[in-house]
């Protein structure tokens, strides 16, 4: 009975550490350094881009949004700036009015408009 007991509890704490690891969503948050806006960047769907040698790897999701929550523009806004998640590198230029998400990938803080 304590086998059991003792193997129950091992395969909770795998179940759960299986859980923090994998089940989660992995999104972050990047203030600006003004405080008026927010990057929101998360996991999207795994896929292939040109150029990254038929590898198959997660590619971001990324939301820039006002300090109320509205949405001001979205990378699927513009499918050729996709970027994979772990190439995401945030450099907010806000005097002229950009936020960059990876080597010439940059959302306007004004209009949203997603370029590349």
């Amino acid at each position: 009975m304590k086998k059991v007991i003792l193997g129950m509890a091992i395969l909770g704490v795998f179940l759960f550490l299986g859980y923090q690891y994998f089940g989660k969503s992995s999104k972050k948050i990047y203030k600006s350094p003004d405080g008026k806006y927010t990057l929101e960047v998360s996991s999207g769907k795994s896929g292939n881009m040109p150029g990254d040698g038929g590898g198959s790897t997660a590619v971001a999701e990324i939301v820039l949004k006002s300090a109320d929550g509205n949405i001001i523009g979205e990378s699927k806004n513009n499918p050729d700036c996709a970027i994979f998640l772990d190439s995401v590198e945030v450099i907010w230029d806000i005097e002229n009015d950009l936020v960059f998400y990876g080597k010439a990938k940059s959302i306007h803080l004004k209009t949203g408009k997603v370029e590349c």
